[in-house]
Formats: structure tokens, sequence, C-alpha cells
């Protein structure tokens, strides 16, 4: 069923990492991601795991892992253990269902630490599976960073939260 709902969302829905304009606050609001077909590691992750468990991926299977640097999907089936990068998934299957070694690697490159402190980097993550407000709070930080960063976006991503506040 995981493999089934990566061919939806990356191969049939075209789902994408939006590798040209990564730091678009449009990218960590799901309704933008499914309507422009691109994302970033979290919201494309999220997508993921709504669509998966629709499909019947039991719920809690695929575990979020907010590692540093980077947003995966971990999960643990009958044919062992995988990670999903729904961010890099529509370069191919290989680039979208990794390994505990190949995202140890990963880990190692992007954040320039030994073998050892990447494999214990990876641990931390899986063991403590990001909660669904650590999940919201990357995000947030996510657009706050990006809102730091360029005056225009945050303008954006203010009148966005105020036009999706619920009125009374």
């Amino acid at each position: 069923l995981v493999r089934a709902a990566m061919e939806v969302l990356f191969d049939d829905r075209s789902l994408r990492g939006n590798t040209d304009g990564y730091y678009d606050p449009r990218n960590s609001f799901v309704d933008h991601v499914l309507r422009r077909k691109k994302g970033i590691p979290i919201s494309l992750a999220c997508t993921f795991v709504a669509v998966a468990e629709r499909a019947g991926v039991a719920r809690g299977r695929l575990r979020p892992v907010s590692a540093p640097g980077h947003f995966l999907l971990n999960y643990a089936g009958l044919d062992g253990e995988i990670f999903v990068d729904a961010f890099a998934r529509h370069r191919g299957v290989e680039a979208g269902v990794l390994t505990r070694q190949q995202v140890e690697e990963f880990l190692e490159r992007h954040n320039a630490v030994d073998p050892n402190a990447a494999a214990t980097m990876l641990r931390a993550a899986v063991s403590g599976a990001a909660t669904p407000d650590d999940v919201g709070g990357r995000c947030v930080r996510n657009l706050a960073a990006i809102a730091f960063n360029d005056e225009k976006p945050a303008l954006q991503i203010v009148r966005r939260a105020a036009s999706d506040a619920p009125r009374r």
C-alpha cells in the first residue's frame, strides 16, 4: 500500500519537491501544495501520510522523522524498514525509498558530521518520532525563517494567516 500510494501521488498526480522555489511560503500550505503539485519535505510527507492512511496503511505505521535538515517518513513493514523521502520521490523510486544506511549517509553529508554522529542523529529522530505538535511547530519555524529573511513573504504570510483565521 505504501508503494501504491507513492505511485498515485508522485507518478500519477505528479507531486514533487519544489527545488526551484524551496523557500516559497506556499510550500508550507497543503492547499497550495495540492493545487501547485509541489512542496517541501514536510508538506509532501504530511500529504503522503493522509493519502496512504486513506488507502489502508494502518494509522501510525508511517512515522514522521524530523531529522536535522530534512523531513522523512519511516515505515516498518513485513519486508523490513524503509524511509520515504517525499521530496525526492519525483526523481524515481530509488530516490524516494531509502534504507537506513542511505539516510545516515545523507545526514552525514548534509550536516557535515562523521558517520557515528549521523547514525546517532537518525536513531534519535526515529525513536522520538515527531508528534503532530512537533510537525506543526517545524512548519511554523520554517515559515518564520522565511519571513525573517524576506519582508514581502512575511507580509503575505501574515495576510494569509489573518484571512484563514476563524471570524467571530
